[in-house]
């Protein structure tokens, strides 16, 4: 698979379509899961609609992926399966966090370089927790 570019606008909701498809689930499928309308959903796959935290850490759950992978910052979707138990654990500790930050940036700056500095400091602070 190709990697698709680190881009708030369109790695998000085409990562989304991708996963829904290849499940061979319908946008209303997914809707309920979120608990939204089908149209709402279309426009989250459309990028006209922005998922919240809480949104964003259900579908992850639901589907079995990493939030790297949701973000389009690496294309591995599941790779806490790769990561030792001391691992694992630490990214439980600051997954909330990473997510909190990296939708600060997008709603304050949405520049994909931000983006992926916070990303690359949040895998630091991992590193340095599992030492």
């Amino acid at each position: 698979m190709e990697k698709e570019s680190y881009d708030n606008v369109t790695a998000v909701p085409s990562r989304l379509k991708k996963l829904r498809l290849d499940r061979r689930l319908g946008q209303a499928d997914i809707a309920n899961v979120l608990g939204v309308s089908p149209s709402h959903m279309s426009m989250i796959e459309s990028g006209k609609r922005s998922l919240s935290t809480p949104q964003i850490q259900t579908l992850a759950k639901y589907y079995g992926i990493s939030y790297d992978y949701l973000f389009g910052e690496i294309d591995d979707p599941t790779p806490w399966t790769k990561l030792g138990e001391e691992d694992r654990q630490s990214y439980e500790k600051y997954k909330d966090d990473l997510m909190l930050l990296v939708n600060f940036l997008k709603l304050h700056d949405g520049k994909p370089e931000s983006m992926r500095d916070a990303t690359q400091y949040m895998h630091l602070l991992l590193s340095q927790e599992s030492k």
